[in-house]
């Protein structure tokens, strides 16, 4: 059956096109013929997106767990390796002492040494003085070296922390990246 046209609503120009001046008759047409397939549409998409942002919020607080227990972890691990340096440091400072004190001790006897000499001959003196002086002087640089080996291999583990630190945070950035992929790639698969 041909549609009806209401004459009195419709003009028409030269090449026979109709217009119509009442749209809102055929928006109610089209409600009437599609109406309940557009709602049902709409409540379709309502629940969809209702599920995307259930499963957004889902992964988004997965992973800020994720990333709160890694800066945890991470932060364990620093004041570990911090306390271990401290306990390296003090252990270095211990034995800098002993060899300080030590060196002290050495000097204390061999002055004590001297000045008994002293009394007995000045030849034997002014060698064991040139003996004792040669042997402060060695022990010195031996003090020196120690001393200056230490701070290097603290420098060297310093250095090291800080590389691993580094590594830790673009390892966490990865693991942050991959998660949202995955949840991208899941929601992907989902709606497929």
């Amino acid at each position: 059956m041909p549609p009806v046209v209401d004459k009195s609503i419709q003009k028409s120009d030269q090449s026979g096109t109709i217009y119509n001046n009442h749209d809102d008759s055929l928006n109610t047409v089209r409600e009437i013929l599609l109406g309940s397939k557009v709602k049902e549409q709409n409540e379709k998409f309502e629940h969809l997106q209702q599920k995307i942002q259930l499963n957004l919020s889902t992964i988004r607080s997965e992973c800020l767990d994720r990333i709160g227990t890694l800066e945890k972890y991470i932060k364990e691990e620093l004041k570990a390796i911090g306390h271990s340096m401290k306990d390296e440091k003090s252990e270095h400072e211990k034995a800098i002492a002993k060899q300080s004190k030590a060196l002290s001790e050495i000097h204390q006897e061999i002055e004590e040494r001297l000045n008994y000499l002293s009394a007995d001959n000045s030849k034997a003196t002014s060698e064991v003085r040139s003996f004792v002086l040669s042997c402060t002087k060695e022990l010195s640089e031996e003090f020196h070296s120690v001393q200056k080996k230490s701070l290097d291999e603290i420098s060297k583990e310093i250095v090291r922390i800080n590389q691993n630190t580094v590594t830790r945070m673009q390892f966490v950035e990865f693991l942050s990246d991959w998660t949202l992929r995955l949840s991208d790639a899941k929601m992907a698969s989902k709606l497929n």
